[in-house]
């Protein structure tokens, strides 16, 4: 628990983590853009396809 929400899978607790630490680990090489989620890096590189 962080903020009263609970998870059954750590994959998910890592993730809602992000939100409260605005952590950013996935980076497109290409603008140097960081984001909080793969599926988010993937729409931006859509952008550049």
């Amino acid at each position: 628990k962080i903020c009263g929400k609970a998870y059954s899978q750590s994959s998910q607790l890592i993730s809602h983590h992000r939100i409260h630490t605005s952590e950013k680990p996935y980076e497109y090489r290409e603008c140097g853009k960081n984001f909080n989620y793969n599926p988010q890096l993937i729409q931006h590189q859509n952008l550049y396809w």
